[in-house]
């Protein structure tokens, strides 16, 4: 007879049977979410937009923390310097040391909620010729580097635009490397803007994978074969040549005796013939 171990459900007889005797219990983890703190905001009109969405993804996740309607707005004010420190600063006099009753108009507008912040803030710092910059980028806009470079930088303009999709999705195209467009030319057509960002980025990498794969490629030749090196200030070595072995052997005997030779040639050229007379 088999016999169970109930506290481990591990049979420890001759069966295999296996008994659970409590059921796996839940483990619920809670996690607070760690949020960074907006950066300071110094009054620049290219960054008023990064400051405020920081703001907005705090409060999101921190909504328990702003119980008023001004909290929000007070607690904003205080990661404002230099110029934009300047701005706020005579509504917050006011705010503190009057009732809403006597305050200004901006101040009421500033502390009474989050968006009147927003609304204030950008009528000093805020671009009046938005639409203009938003239009002017995107039709100088060109990829210089990386495909996913150029359509970050693209859609922080397009959506200020308000153009079709259409429209959108022409000056996009324009703006890629030649080599990208011709990519996406052999590809399926893409629907939207979002599809047609996707398909350039996925074309710039084969491209560049492409390119990193020539660029590893070392072709096998001779290996035996001396590579050519140039004279570099080394003297020059010309052999010279002295002829073959038996020209040497005529050489020597001619020069040794050429003036006897020449000598016993003309006396026997000049000397006249003696005939003995008997």
């Amino acid at each position: 007879m088999a016999t169970r171990n109930t506290a481990t459900g591990q049979s420890t007889g001759d069966t295999n049977d296996i008994e659970m005797t409590d059921a796996p219990k839940e483990i619920t983890i809670n996690e607070t979410l760690k949020i960074a703190l907006p950066d300071k905001y110094q009054g620049s009109r290219q960054e008023l937009d990064t400051f405020l969405l920081q703001l907005e993804i705090y409060f999101r996740f921190n909504e328990d923390k702003f119980t008023t309607k001004e909290s929000k707005s007070i607690w904003a004010a205080s990661y404002l310097r230099g110029e934009a420190t300047k701005w706020i600063q005579p509504y917050l006099r006011d705010y503190f040391e009057h009732d809403d009753k006597d305050r200004m108009q901006p101040t009421r507008t500033i502390f009474n909620s989050f968006e009147g912040f927003k609304t204030e803030i950008r009528r000093i710092f805020g671009n009046s010729n938005e639409l203009e910059v938003a239009e002017d980028k995107i039709f100088n806009l060109k990829q210089t580097g990386s495909a996913l470079k150029y359509a970050t930088e693209f859609r922080r303009y397009a959506g200020t635009t308000k153009w079709d999709e259409i429209a959108i999705m022409s000056h996009y195209r324009k703006g890629l490397k030649p080599e990208v467009r011709l990519e996406l030319e052999r590809s399926a057509e893409s629907t939207d803007l979002n599809d047609l960002i996707q398909d350039s980025i996925e074309s710039d990498d084969r491209l560049y994978r492409y390119r990193q794969s020539q660029r590893s490629y070392k072709p096998q030749g001779n290996q035996k074969q001396g590579r050519y090196r140039k004279n570099e200030g080394r003297p020059r070595y010309n052999p010279q040549r002295y002829g073959d072995p038996m020209e040497l052997d005529a050489t020597h005997y001619t020069n040794g005796n050429d003036d006897s030779e020449k000598r016993r040639r003309r006396e026997n050229e000049t000397t006249p013939l003696s005939i003995a007379v008997s």
